[in-house]
């Protein structure tokens, strides 16, 4: 049981986070370095929290995230902390939460209720 949690922070978190630091590090091409870390970085986001629910992550969590990644742009966009605003950011931060849950929905109801064969 717990060889599957650390597997599973292993994959759902930490990789998306190294994937993303890499990609910002090294990558050449701008919506590459401007975009996929980003939105890697949000799925490591939602998954951490759906890990920490197991998998029934609350309403009130999943608007939360919602809210918190318009709210970065937001304040980026009244120099209140450093970035560029970019609607496009929010727009991978979305995709990559809302893939996020979806994945995480999917494997939680996969866990629960496997097929018998």
């Amino acid at each position: 049981m717990i060889f599957r949690k650390i597997s599973d922070v292993a994959l759902n978190v930490l990789l998306p986070l190294v994937i993303g630091y890499v990609i910002y590090n090294v990558s050449t091409g701008q919506y590459v370095i401007n975009y996929l870390p980003d939105g890697l970085w949000a799925y490591a986001f939602v998954s951490a929290l759906s890990i920490i629910w197991n998998r029934q992550l609350p309403f009130f969590w999943i608007v939360a995230v919602f809210v918190l990644a318009t709210l970065v742009e937001f304040l980026q966009w009244l120099k209140l902390i450093p970035g560029t605003p970019d609607l496009l950011d929010i727009v991978v931060y979305f995709l990559f939460i809302t893939v996020g849950l979806l994945i995480n929905y999917y494997s939680n109801t996969v866990k629960l209720h496997p097929k018998n064969n």
